[in-house]
């Protein structure tokens, strides 16, 4: 790509601010976003039997199932990750 038309292309960037649903797709939709356990557990690369003995993760328990914040589980992935 040459340089001009990579300067020019930035400036595009620059000069349009992202509307809510591409910064949903770029963070990952809703942080608040409840989910399961075997999402959770994909998020952290771990197996749902690991993610259930994970006590730091605070839990939101619904009716049947337990849940957990999405902004939580990608918290403690941060915490974790060195």
């Amino acid at each position: 790509m040459r340089t001009e038309t990579f300067k020019t292309v930035m400036a595009l960037i620059n000069q349009d601010p992202l509307t809510p649903s591409q910064k949903d797709v770029i963070t990952g939709g809703n942080p608040d976003e409840l989910v399961g356990c075997a999402e959770a557990a994909e998020l952290l690369g771990i197996s749902p039997i690991t993610m259930r003995r994970i006590r730091e993760i605070p839990r939101v328990n619904t009716t049947r199932y337990i849940r957990y914040k999405k902004a939580d589980v990608i918290k403690y992935r941060e915490a974790r990750t060195w």
